[in-house]
């Protein structure tokens, strides 16, 4: 139940060129990022990160999960797993 856990592309993602990843990082925290594309459309920037939150989750390997998508009014929504 680590590493990459879901992404999410908002409306109009082509012209955005970014996205959005949860994931657990190394430490074990959850973190949901923002990640911009490169000149090539199939590939992210790993440096262009920028972390929107982090959850504390060093305490529990486990029940690690849940689902980043955009609802209907354009916001990003986590829903748990």
């Amino acid at each position: 139940e680590r590493g990459l856990l879901s992404l999410a592309f908002p409306p109009g993602s082509a012209q955005k060129r970014y996205f959005y990843a949860f994931y657990t990082d190394t430490m074990g925290d959850l973190v949901i990022s923002r990640f911009r594309l490169t000149s090539d459309p199939d590939r992210a920037d790993p440096a262009s990160e920028q972390r929107v939150l982090t959850i504390p989750h060093r305490e529990a390997g486990n029940h690690n999960g849940g689902q980043l998508e955009f609802g209907p009014d354009g916001y990003l929504i986590h829903r748990d797993g």
